[in-house]
């Protein structure tokens, strides 16, 4: 036997994967006719015909221009019988990333560090909720585990994808700052992938119910491809920011191996802003537009593809760009999986040695195209047979209306939920006027606004002071304790849900005190007498490369503070948005100070009349010097401060210092900076880092990093091992957290879990 490469025919183009116009979502193309006026073909989907084509409006969108004449022929296009072949990729390639997902990102295989402890800070978007006990909530990211490999498999799908989606959304709303929008996606991307019958091929109900080509409704695909096309076009639509289009959210992103090969060309600089910012942009904005034209989908599809797999290597975003890269096809035809087998089957062919050539095949026919033929399959689809076309002639609709099915209720109300998911999608992204409280300096919760790296937040500065109303006596606690990260400095909602539960935890240890117990092994707080306590926050931010400045007025006891979600909070302080045409003054002086050493850096802050920032200057940092920019500060030396010593190498003094002046700052000492103009005061800290000095003469080959923002990242050949290695790690940590989570409740026997210490 020999094999040769099958001819290609007119019929069959070489890809096997060329559509025919009009055919897009697998249908049958409908026929031309003369019109008798013009002499011209004109196609019945609203194109016009010219030279023996029918450049329709068909060919553009997918759908007949007929189709949205009126609201019947809406609702029946919805409906209309399609391939599934598409829509049952999707699915399992979903399904499988989120099996994944629940064991990486959403956190199965580290449950036990995020849910075991009994004091953990919380910030549900809804009070009432509470996380389980431990036991439970292993089970509970089991059963999505579940879930997510029911819908991959296909098996029980409308309940696997309950299972799925129902506890997912529960653990989402538990903690909103661990919120993504890849993480709102893949909720909404379940509840519609729910009510589809993405089951319908390739999968195990379709074998145990012996389903063979039945479509699928054509809403099916068009809900998902409308969610997709508005996560790149709004993502686009946000980064209209200023800041995005300015160059200053990205910076020092260059400096990862990803780039190398634009360096060879480009600048840093010119990296950060015309690769990341310009072309980031650009493509969020059209590449929906790209990939969804037969002409342009080739080329869009490897810029998506590039863009995709960077962002992979870039950001610590999960399964995001997987799902993205999975989820790519629903731009194509529905059938392009028939078409790429068929293809493949066609390309290599068995021959007879010395024998002719091979006969082509025709292009098999897929029973569901024609429902003329085959109306009980498409009637147990749930497809509609071709619809009355309201805008054509009466014979015509006479012809159709002996083919097409009744609209049931639930016909009418599938369209009225898709036109209100996608006014929601719509909508919720600018709703920000509506829920004020969750607005602080950028607008809204980071899960379904779609500003998607627009925002660089650089956090210096976190001070939580807890007050005795009685006494008077400050406590200053660890801002680390009883949280996993520091979002919740960012954001006001979460800020007083924080103080709530520093105020519940720190009461509940007073309890055991006077109880005659002992305190926690990890309790940050001691010393702690009374129950009447005031939490004040003090956080100091820069917002994408401006001044650093404070989020929260520290004046205000956050316990007692007012906060609604529909109404705006009175105790954040404004962003200096005035201040920001000096960001590239910013960058000038600190280039200054840079290329005084290696070791050398900058730190610019700015300040609001009234307050004043008490810092302290450890023994790593030498020739500290202070300048002030703009408006008149007063510079405190070794202030009397209550529970610290003064320090007795500096003396006390007061120094006020008007815009371009400078004054030296002791190390090992606090000081204090009083703004007392009548507006903002900005200044800057010069200053040498020791820690990196002494670091660089241990080691002639480490480089110098600005605290830690300007990061090596070269490429590991040992990555993809050490990945699958930590994923190997992640799966028997989650099997050893179910398996003990099923005896703990079974049989009360103890879980033994890891706990997060420091």
């Amino acid at each position: 036997m020999a094999v040769r490469r099958r001819p290609t025919t007119a019929a069959e183009p070489a890809a096997g994967l060329a559509k025919e116009a009009g055919d897009r979502d697998g249908v049958l193309q409908q026929e031309s006719e003369a019109d008798p006026t013009t002499g011209r073909t004109t196609c019945q989907g609203g194109g016009l015909g010219l030279g023996g084509s029918c450049m329709s409006f068909r060919a553009v969108v997918g759908v007949d221009a007929a189709d949205l004449c009126s609201w019947r022929r809406f609702v029946a296009m919805l409906y209309r019988p399609t391939d599934p072949a598409s829509l049952a990729v999707i699915r399992i390639l979903f399904g499988l990333l989120m099996a994944i997902d629940t064991l990486e990102e959403r956190g199965l295989g580290e449950a036990d560090l995020r849910w075991g402890a009994p004091k953990r800070c919380y910030f549900p978007l809804f009070d009432f909720l509470r996380p389980l006990p431990l036991a439970w909530m292993c089970i509970i990211y089991f059963v999505i585990w579940l879930g997510a490999v029911g819908m991959m498999l296909g098996y029980r799908f409308r309940l696997s994808c309950l299972l799925f989606a129902a506890p997912y959304w529960f653990v989402l709303l538990l903690d909103k700052s661990r919120w993504n929008n890849h993480s709102y996606l893949f909720g909404i991307c379940a509840l519609l992938l729910s009510r589809s019958s993405a089951h319908h091929y390739l999968s195990v109900d379709a074998w145990l119910n012996g389903w063979r080509d039945r479509p699928v409704p054509l809403w099916n695909y068009g809900a998902l491809r409308l969610q997709f096309f508005l996560l790149y076009f709004l993502a686009g639509v946000k980064k209209l920011d200023a800041d995005w289009i300015g160059g200053f959210p990205m910076r020092h992103l260059n400096n990862h191996w990803v780039f190398e090969p634009f360096k060879l060309v480009l600048s840093p600089e010119q990296v950060d802003y015309w690769i990341v910012h310009v072309t980031g942009f650009t493509l969020d904005l059209t590449i929906g537009f790209w990939m969804y034209l037969d002409a342009t989908r080739p080329v869009a599809f490897i810029f998506c593809a590039m863009f995709h797999l960077m962002n992979s290597r870039l950001f610590m975003i999960g399964m995001f760009p997987y799902v993205c890269l999975a989820t790519m096809p629903l731009f194509c035809h529905n059938d392009w999986p028939r078409r790429l087998c068929a293809a493949l089957r066609g390309w290599w062919t068995p021959q007879e040695a010395g024998g002719g050539a091979h006969k082509t095949e025709e292009r098999p026919s897929w029973a569901w195209l024609d429902p003329e033929r085959h109306r009980e399959l498409v009637a147990d689809s749930g497809c509609l047979s071709p619809a009355v076309d309201e805008c054509r002639s009466a014979s015509k609709k006479s012809r159709a209306a002996d083919t097409a099915k009744p609209l049931r209720w639930y016909h009418h109300l599938t369209a009225v939920l898709l036109i209100s998911h996608t006014g929601l999608q719509l909508f919720l992204p600018y709703s920000h006027f509506i829920t004020k409280g969750y607005n602080t300096w950028t607008n809204g919760l980071y899960g379904y606004s779609w500003d998607m790296m627009i925002h660089s937040w650089d956090t210096i500065l976190v001070v939580v002071k807890v007050v005795e109303k009685d006494t008077g006596r400050e406590h200053f606690l660890d801002p680390d304790a009883w949280v996993v990260s520091d979002r919740w400095a960012r954001h006001a909602d979460m800020a007083k849900q924080y103080a709530t539960c520093v105020e519940r935890n720190l009461l509940a240890e007073l309890g055991r005190e006077r109880e005659g117990r002992p305190r926690g092994a990890t309790s940050p707080l001691s010393g702690l007498t009374s129950d009447k306590l005031a939490v004040h926050v003090d956080v100091w931010c820069s917002l994408n490369g401006r001044f650093q400045q404070r989020i929260f007025d520290p004046r205000v006891d956050l316990l007692r503070a007012p906060w609604s979600p529909f109404q705006s909070v009175p105790w954040v302080m404004p962003l200096l948005t005035q201040l920001s045409p000096m960001r590239r003054r910013i960058r000038e002086l600190e280039a200054q100070v840079q290329a005084r050493s290696n070791f050398s850096d900058a730190l610019f802050v700015a300040d609001f009349p009234g307050l004043h920032l008490e810092n302290y200057i450890s023994d790593q940092l030498e020739d500290v010097t202070l300048t002030v920019l703009s408006g008149r500060v007063v510079l405190e030396l070794n202030p009397s401060l209550a529970g610290a010593p003064a320090a007795p190498h500096v003396r006390r003094a007061n120094m006020t210092l008007e815009a371009g002046a400078s004054a030296p700052v002791p190390s090992r000492a606090f000081h204090r900076v009083h703004t007392v103009s009548d507006t903002p005061a900005c200044y800057m800290y010069a200053y040498t880092n020791l820690k990196r000095r002494r670091e660089a003469e241990q080691d002639d080959k480490a480089e110098g990093r600005r605290r830690g923002r300007q990061t090596e990242a070269r490429y590991n050949r040992k990555s993809l091992l050490g990945g699958l290695r930590a994923r190997a790690r992640t799966v028997k940590r989650a099997v050893t957290l179910v398996s003990s989570a099923f005896l703990n409740i079974l049989y009360s026997v103890p879980m033994v879990h890891t706990v997060r210490v420091g």
